[in-house]
């Protein structure tokens, strides 16, 4: 091929995208009848697979292939959008978002421009856990894959073409194929996260495109034939966006079908029927513009979701939310992917400018993450909501309150929902001059083996360790246990703890109960009411009923057991409501841990009088 040719530009490709990125949104949205949209990053995955392979094997045959040239061109399609985006994010989290959740965000945007955020997110947070709605860049975990991808692919080819055949080029994809596919579905039953995010158990998928460039002509299907495949290919697609869902194992066996789909599609040379629907004026415009759109629209439905303080995207706001990433997207790809894409004679410039923001922007998000989130920008009683866990974030044990006595008040152990209380306890501690000593790791329950996310186990098993070498050390001291109990309800919960306190002697044993949340970002109340809004949901919430469940099931079977009781409900719920903030400020950290004003207020109320002297201690169950 000489040098100056160039494939013939195929349309239904566009429409592919269209389709694929449609099903990411409409599942971002939170459309319960596209469980399994997520898939369209799939899709994605292989016409990458596909596309490049090709251009770099056309090029390296031809004698024109660059390196120079080949990394300039995905900088110029990919770097401008993002960089944008970012920066546009970081704008609107500056006015609106908490410290903590400013703080988080600063981390995040470090990594997305530096391209590793899916390992980032890997260690962190679970695709599909509620927790990921207050991730607005959670999305270029896929971005970080092909920028990956990216990188190895050239060096890939251009070695093995160079020196050898274009069949071994297919040999070597193949192979990478086939480990990669059997690696991942390996993955995605040891670790989930790990299964789902990592570059080498997404590999297989880019693979699987490019095999499609290594097909014989013959296997090309046209005509009425290539609608059939087509057709069979489209149906792959969204019987797969149907039918999969968050528990099915992607990129396992369940993302089979929808990769083979798309590889059908574009193994097609001419499907006439099916290519004119994909090839319509919406679906190119939408298809031109899919990474755009991409961009865009998941850190809106998080800015937006944030602004009613919802863990997902309200109903009633999904069709314009998804309108105004349509504006976004185009005005994005108009006005700066597609300027900036386009050569020009100033490719040094955009180099070094490109990469002078790529440095300002991780050094800018780690700083934001370093200084707490910047609390000093925002008012009064939302910076009391700024991270209850200190000083016990990171560490094993934990020494609160008058470090230089010599004798604990008290040791108090559990997940998260115990660290949530260090820092009000480490208040009451310097004021009382009294000594705890806190030993907590998240999602880890103290007193049993529970089943528990791989990233959390050192911890875990460090926290566990450290328990029970305090427990001999200190015989007689009260013993504080604190859990978020509906983690562990149904795995023998009850049991395991009364098996625990068993073997703790004869110390006195205080049980924390559920605290009462409300599964909102309550935590955003004082900051959205900055703007002048009265929001009654920052007053008051219904009580969750499975936390009063929860806290039920421990009363009645802890009933014969010599423990004391406290049930943080009583501090900040009546009968028929809970509060969202007292006058000194909102009463969570964020939808799942009390603020350190939450947890005074479960201090004052409950939880102090259990931290005093053996002898001083109430002796009925609170």
């Amino acid at each position: 091929m000489p040098a100056a040719a160039r494939r013939p530009y195929r349309p239904e490709v566009d429409g592919l995208r269209a389709v694929a990125v449609m099903l990411v949104v409409l599942f971002h949205l939170g459309y319960e009848w596209i469980p399994g949209g997520y898939i369209g990053v799939d899709i994605f995955f292989v016409i990458s697979g596909f596309l490049i392979t090709r251009l770099i094997l056309d090029e390296v045959e031809n004698g024109s292939f660059s390196f120079r040239s080949f990394y300039l061109r995905r900088m110029r399609r990919l770097a401008p959008a993002l960089l944008a985006t970012l920066l546009t994010t970081c704008l609107v989290a500056f006015v609106l978002f908490t410290p903590t959740d400013f703080k988080a965000y600063g981390r995040e945007m470090a990594w997305s421009a530096l391209g590793l955020s899916n390992f980032y997110f890997a260690e962190r947070l679970d695709y599909f856990d509620n927790a990921s709605s207050l991730r607005p860049l959670l999305h270029t975990w896929s971005l970080a894959v092909e920028e990956q991808y990216y990188l190895i692919a050239p060096l890939f080819i251009f070695l093995i073409r160079k020196r050898w055949s274009r069949t071994t080029v297919m040999y070597a994809t193949l192979v990478t194929l086939v480990l990669s596919f059997a690696a991942a579905v390996i993955a995605v039953r040891a670790d989930p996260q790990i299964g789902y995010f990592w570059t080498p158990f997404r590999a297989w998928q880019i693979a699987l495109g490019s095999m499609v460039v290594f097909l014989p002509r013959h296997l090309h299907l046209e005509g009425a034939r290539g609608d059939v495949a087509a057709i069979v290919g489209l149906t792959a697609i969204i019987a797969s966006s149907l039918l999969l869902s968050e528990k099915s194992g992607v990129p396992g066996w369940a993302a089979l079908l929808s990769c083979l789909g798309t590889a059908l599609i574009l193994s097609t040379k001419s499907a006439p029927l099916t290519f004119r629907c994909l090839s319509t004026t919406p679906m190119l415009a939408l298809g031109r513009a899919s990474y755009s759109l991409y961009l865009v629209h998941w850190p809106l439905i998080v800015i937006v979701s944030y602004w009613f303080l919802q863990p997902n995207l309200p109903a009633s706001v999904r069709l314009p939310t998804l309108a105004a990433s349509f504006v976004l997207a185009f005005g994005l790809h108009h006005l700066i992917e597609e300027r900036l894409r386009k050569p020009a004679p100033t490719n040094t410039v955009f180099v070094q400018s490109t990469m002078a923001f790529v440095v300002a922007i991780a050094a800018g998000g780690w700083a934001m993450y370093h200084s707490s989130g910047l609390p000093s920008r925002i008012n009064a009683p939302v910076i009391a909501a700024i991270s209850p866990y200190e000083p016990c974030r990171g560490v094993t044990i934990c020494i609160l309150g008058d470090k230089e006595k010599d004798a604990p008040a008290a040791l108090f152990v559990g997940d998260s929902n115990a660290r949530h209380y260090a820092k009000a306890i480490d208040q009451w501690g310097q004021s009382n001059g009294q000594k705890v000593i806190m030993v907590a790791s998240a999602a880890c329950n103290i007193t049993g083996d529970f089943k528990i996310r791989k990233h959390h186990l050192a911890n875990c098993k460090k926290a566990k360790a450290a328990t029970s070498k305090l427990l001999n050390e200190h015989e007689n001291t009260p013993l504080l246990i604190a859990h978020n109990w509906n983690s562990y309800r149904k795995q023998k919960m009850t049991e395991r703890l009364i098996e625990f306190i068993g073997n703790v002697g004869k110390r006195p044993v205080t049980i924390v109960g559920q605290t009462p949340y409300a599964r909102k970002h309550y935590h955003h109340c004082g900051q959205v009411q900055s703007f002048q809004l009265s929001l009654k949901d920052c007053e008051t919430y219904k009580p969750y009923k499975l936390d009063q469940t929860t806290t039920a099931q421990l009363r009645r079977e802890l009933s014969g057991v010599p423990v004391r009781f406290i049930d943080p409900a009583t501090a900040l719920c009546t009968a028929e409501n809970c509060s969202v903030h007292g006058e000194a400020g909102v009463f969570f950290y964020d939808k799942g841990h009390l603020s350190l004003q939450g947890a005074k207020r479960v201090l004052d109320d409950r939880l102090a009088a259990h931290l005093l002297k053996p002898e001083d201690q109430p002796t009925l169950s609170q």
